[in-house]
């Protein structure tokens, strides 16, 4: 992900991320100990943009 969306910035700057969708981050939170767990996407209200992954979890 990279561009000039940082104020006052007048060269790009590169931050790596990393994107998982529910199914894997349910699987990671299994992973370590959690059992109730939701991981959903909430739609935007705009739907040409991407949605919010909300995720749930505990012990």
């Amino acid at each position: 992900m990279g561009g000039k969306w940082l104020e006052g910035r007048e060269s790009e700057l590169t931050v790596w991320r990393w994107q998982y969708g529910p199914d894997q981050w349910a699987d990671n939170l299994k992973r370590h100990g959690f059992t109730t767990i939701h991981a959903d996407v909430l739609p935007n209200p705009d739907p040409t943009n991407l949605g919010t992954l909300l995720a749930t979890a505990t012990t």
